[in-house]
Formats: C-alpha cells, sequence, structure tokens
C-alpha cells in the first residue's frame, strides 16, 4: 500500500516554521494542530 505524498502551501509551511521558531510546543503539537506528519522531528534531532 503507498502513501500519498501531501502538498502544502508556501503560506501554511511559513506559519508552520515561525510558530515552531517562536517556541513553546514541540512538533509532535504542531503536526496535530496543522495535521501534518510528523517526520521532521527525527532529522532535527527532537526527541519524541
Amino acid at each position: 500500500m503507498s502513501r500519498k505524498n501531501n502538498t502544502y502551501s508556501n503560506g501554511l509551511k511559513l506559519e508552520v516554521v515561525q510558530a515552531y521558531l517562536a517556541g513553546g510546543e514541540r512538533m509532535q503539537k504542531f503536526a496535530e494542530k496543522y495535521k501534518i506528519r510528523n517526520v521532521t522531528s527525527e532529522s532535527m534531532g527532537e526527541k519524541v
């Protein structure tokens, strides 16, 4: 079974990055809030 890749608008990407850089929440929370996959936390070195 293959997984469909999602494409996100540049606006959403920018919003997520700015919110993440502002701090306060883990990537898992951002993934839930913005309904995105939480795969970047490993590459960013964050422990989940």
